[in-house]
């Protein structure tokens, strides 16, 4: 019955997460929200869904310090990859401006 409850927590916040980035990605600036001057760090984001979590699924202190946990995991890692992103396509551009022959993006 726990290997359940974890599993059931881990999908939660891999949810929220994923939604997060798709709203992020729809704002064209990777994480700043609309009419910010700023962008949120990982454990403002982290913070959020955290408290998500614990208003909509009723989880214990315990389970939501794992999850504030795996949150800032997930946010941090996610804001790489869409650095990375982000200067990678950055590159190939160049490159085609340059009139190298690169391989395609992401």
């Amino acid at each position: 019955m726990q290997l359940s409850h974890r599993v059931k927590l881990f999908t939660a916040v891999l949810i929220i997460v994923l939604c997060n980035t798709i709203y992020s990605c729809a704002q064209g600036d990777f994480g700043t929200p609309a009419g910010s001057p700023q962008a949120m760090t990982a454990n403002d984001i982290a913070e959020i869904q955290t408290v998500w979590i614990k208003k909509k699924l009723k989880r214990n202190n315990e389970q939501l310090e794992k999850a504030d946990t795996n949150n800032k995991k997930f946010v941090v890692a996610i804001q790489e990859y869409q650095k990375a992103e982000k200067n990678h396509r950055r590159n190939w551009l160049h490159c085609i401006k340059k009139g190298m022959t690169v391989l395609k993006p992401f």
